[in-house]
């Protein structure tokens, strides 16, 4: 028998095997791919916006941090705090909330979060302060205006008539808010 017969026989069993593993290949290709964007989403989601987006470890070969405008790293930050708020961390949810502010002092949500946290440790004066500002940011936030119109109400005295104009501002602005009858009821 020639050899380039015994050849041709063999070399089409390799050809054979070798398509069967391409799609072995290709598979194990996608799936480190999908193990990757799963990593990344998770540490993006954990971390926020400010990884690197090239390499492996947290720090990268470029260890200059990369910057995003200030409003977006505001965001970033005062969602971080109300994950450190559902987990009864508050003191680093201040610190968050701090930063956020730092970035974007127009960031309402950040002045509101900030002044319920600061309410609810009993600190009622700097959180007026901060209430107030939220609702200056967003006038029609009206979680806002019946938070400051609570938080008045709490300190007493001369600010209960703080407290009722704060929610006639609030209903002349949305009057179906059962809180606000509720405060100006009591």
């Amino acid at each position: 028998m020639p050899i380039f017969l015994l050849l041709a026989e063999t070399t089409w069993t390799w050809q054979f095997a070798a398509k069967q593993l391409e799609s072995w290949v290709h598979m194990v290709a996608v799936e480190e791919v999908l193990i990757e964007r799963a990593r990344s989403a998770f540490l993006v989601h954990w971390f926020g916006m400010n990884l690197p987006l090239k390499g492996l470890s947290l720090r990268g070969q470029n260890t200059t941090p990369m910057l995003l405008p200030n409003e977006q790293q505001a965001v970033i930050h005062s969602e971080r705090a109300e994950r450190l708020i559902e987990e009864g961390r508050f003191k680093d949810a201040i610190a968050e909330l701090k930063l956020a502010i730092s970035h974007d002092g127009r960031n309402a949500k950040g002045w509101l979060l900030l002044g319920e946290l600061y309410a609810m440790a009993g600190h009622h004066e700097p959180a007026a302060s901060y209430l107030q500002k939220a609702v200056r940011e967003d006038y029609s936030n009206m979680r806002g205006w019946v938070m400051l119109a609570n938080n008045y109400c709490q300190i007493g005295g001369v600010y209960l008539e703080l407290a009722m104009e704060q929610i006639e501002a609030a209903m002349s602005i949305d009057a179906n808010v059962p809180d606000l009858h509720y405060l100006k009821g009591s």
